[in-house]
């Protein structure tokens, strides 16, 4: 899996995009719905987590903010859109940032 997700950001880096700056108006955008992709899979997965077991909430959040961004990008350059890596870097970005915050929520509150 690690793999496919490797080759398809590589394709994606030989995709040129168009006029697309590391601070383009919609780097925001990115970043602060991965933010919010995050957030929301971070908060189910400490919810629905089974008792007892090692908690993956880190991987639920990343992987879940990484499958989306993939798959946006993948969605642009198969329907003519821009795919850029500046884009998923960007969406990783808000996915470790929504990470750092939730864990210090989560260490905060001591479950």
């Amino acid at each position: 899996m690690i793999r496919i997700a490797a080759a398809l950001l590589l394709l994606l880096c030989t995709v040129p995009a168009a006029a697309d700056d590391w601070t383009g108006a919609d780097k925001f955008y990115h970043f602060s719905a991965s933010l919010a992709v995050g957030t929301a899979a971070f908060t189910t997965a400490a919810f629905t987590w089974p008792e007892g077991e090692e908690p993956g909430f880190s991987a639920v959040s990343l992987g879940t903010v990484a499958g989306v961004g993939l798959s946006k990008e993948l969605f642009d350059a198969a329907f003519g859109g821009d795919p850029s890596a500046k884009d998923f870097a960007w969406d990783m970005a808000g996915g470790v940032v929504a990470l750092g915050i939730n864990l210090l929520v989560w260490m905060a509150v001591g479950s």
